[in-house]
């Protein structure tokens, strides 16, 4: 099932129309990250679902925040500026 929604995710931009695709980048690094995160998680690796186990949200929570960051100021233009 999670095969399924990873190509999806990932195919969506690529057969949708360049209107409505060019808004669904993020789908594409949420499919890749479905992807890769349970091959990590059981090579008993650094895994995001190994600290949603262990109850521990600090790294996920850090790179919510810096996605936030980096997608405000990348929309705003600051970057683009600079």
């Amino acid at each position: 099932m999670s095969v399924c929604l990873v190509f999806i995710f990932v195919m969506a931009p690529l057969l949708l129309p360049e209107s409505s695709a060019k808004y669904l980048f993020g789908l594409v690094w949420t499919g890749f990250v479905l992807l890769i995160e349970p091959i990590v998680y059981s090579s008993r690796g650094d895994s995001l679902l190994r600290d949603l186990e262990n109850g521990t949200l600090n790294r996920i929570l850090s790179h919510f925040t810096a996605g936030f960051i980096c997608g405000f100021f990348g929309n705003s233009g600051i970057l683009g500026a600079i």
